[in-house]
C-alpha cells in the first residue's frame, strides 16, 4: 500500500498534481524506469522497445538516495532486472529484506544472502 495516503476513502483519489506534491514534499523522487517506448493502449505489458532512464546514474549523482521503490508491480520489476542486471549483481544495490522484494528479486537476494554487504541502496517491490 505504497500510496495509500494519496486516497481519501475508496471513492476519492487526490488529484495527480497534489499526489506529486505530497510525495516530493516527503523526500521522494519520482521517476519512471522507462524513458521511452512503443505501446498500444495503457497496459505496461504492452510496452515494446523500451529505453530505460539512467536510474543508476541518477542515484550516483544523488548520494542521499537510500531506497528504490518499484511501485507498479511485476512488470516494473522485470524491466528493472532486464535493464539494471549488472547493478543488481554488483552488490551495490540489493533487495530489501521483506517477502515481496525477496520474491521479486529472488536471484539477487540469493546471490547476496551470505555476503556481509553494506549496500548504499536497497530496492523494494
Amino acid at each position: 500500500k505504497f500510496c495509500q495516503h494519496l486516497r481519501f476513502g475508496d471513492e476519492r483519489i487526490i488529484p495527480y498534481k497534489q499526489q506529486i506534491e505530497t510525495m516530493t514534499s516527503r523526500g521522494f523522487a519520482l521517476w519512471d524506469i522507462v524513458k521511452s517506448c512503443e505501446r498500444q493502449g495503457s497496459l505496461d505489458s504492452a510496452i515494446k522497445k523500451e529505453i530505460p532512464n539512467d536510474v543508476r546514474g541518477f542515484c550516483e549523482r544523488h548520494p542521499s538516495i537510500q531506497r528504490i521503490v518499484v511501485a507498479n508491480g511485476g512488470t516494473g520489476c522485470q524491466m528493472f532486472k532486464r535493464h539494471f542486471k549488472p547493478w543488481l549483481e554488483s552488490g551495490d544495490l540489493i533487495p530489501e529484506k521483506n517477502g515481496s522484494s525477496q520474491s521479486a528479486f529472488k536471484k539477487y537476494a540469493k546471490m547476496h544472502a551470505n555476503r556481509n554487504l553494506e549496500p548504499r541502496i536497497t530496492i523494494v517491490s
